[in-house]
């Protein structure tokens, strides 16, 4: 699957610095309910806590100062 540079774009046009956006992999950035539901890529939104904002080596790392506060999936129907 190539990866998806839809969301970025759409990032980069509303107006999100470059240095904010970050492409994950398909492990952190790919959905699935199960061998028949829906999936697809997904778009998460971190909150950076940290107190000089260098929190991006910190995107699911499971700490607190770096917390995913949102999900954008674009959901297809897969099918076995």
């Amino acid at each position: 699957m190539p990866r998806d540079d839809e969301a970025a774009q759409h990032w980069r046009a509303v107006g999100v610095p470059e240095e904010q956006i970050h492409l994950g992999n398909k492990k952190d950035n790919f959905w699935e309910m199960g061998n028949t539901g829906p999936c697809g890529p997904c778009t998460e939104v971190h909150i950076d806590r940290t107190p000089d904002r260098s929190g991006a080596k910190l995107v699911n790392k499971g700490t607190p100062d770096v917390i995913e506060i949102w999900n954008l999936v674009s959901s297809s129907s897969k099918s076995q």
